[in-house]
Parts: structure tokens; sequence; C-alpha cells
């Protein structure tokens, strides 16, 4: 890693998603998630994220899996809180996804040097943080 290259960065839920449900993108997802581990990143996700894997894996993923992912999630990485400040600005902002809006503004609070998502169109437009996606990111560590 250079000096330009971001440390502290926000990721989205559907790069959790990839990881956890071994979805399309969980090789990157996973890499990402090694190097909060290792402390070489410093990972943010939101409060609501947590809420979300929760609500979206619960046919699929057992509860015992789940609480030993959040645990993880406890251990390395920091987890943002959700507030009414955040819930206001999500509802007034052109974000057309709320979830997006939320973790944005946790983002945004937290000045995080990027964020990660799979869905650069529902953050890019919407912030002067750099957005990249998963492979983008990758990319970009390592040059």
């Amino acid at each position: 890693m250079n000096n330009h290259t971001p440390k502290n960065i926000f990721l989205d839920t559907n790069v959790l998603l990839d990881d956890i449900l071994a979805r399309e993108g969980t090789g990157s997802a996973k890499k990402i998630l090694q190097l909060g581990v290792e402390k070489v990143l410093r990972i943010c996700l939101s409060a609501i994220t947590t809420i979300n894997i929760a609500y979206i894996t619960r046919k699929s993923v057992s509860r015992e899996r789940l609480y030993e992912v959040f645990r993880m999630y406890l251990d390395y990485f920091v987890i943002l809180p959700d507030s009414d400040m955040d819930i206001y600005g999500s509802i007034h902002s052109d974000n057309p996804d709320f979830e997006d809006a939320m973790q944005l503004a946790c983002a945004d609070a937290a000045r995080v040097d990027a964020i990660v998502t799979g869905n650069k169109k529902h953050f890019a437009p919407y912030t002067d943080i750099p957005v990249f996606t998963p492979d983008e990111f990758l990319a970009k560590i390592t040059e």
C-alpha cells in the first residue's frame, strides 16, 4: 500500500452478504475482510447493516453461523451507530435507496477514506468520498 491508499473504509451491506452467502464476489469480499482482521485496514460498517444481514439471511444461514459472523465484526471492525440525524438526512436525501442513504450518512460521519460496495450508483452520486467496487478497491490497494 502507498500513502494514497485508503486505509479507513466503509463496507456496504452487499459486500458482507457476498461473503456470508458465498455469492459472486465472495473472493474479493473475503480478501478485504481479511485485511480488516489483520488490521491493515480499518473497516467500518453501520449498525443497520447487521440488522439487514440478519433479516436477509434468516432463512439461509443458521443463527449460530450468523452470530459467529457478528462476533467477528465486533472483534475486528468498527460498527458505527445510526442516529436520528442519519434518518432525517436519509429521508431528505436524493438517494433513492433509504438503506444506502443511511449507510452513507454513517460513512460521512466517520470520515472514511473510501466506500466499498457492489452498487456504486447508490453511493457515488451522493458523496465526495471515493466509491469502489470490491475488485476496484483491491486493485487500488495493490498499485
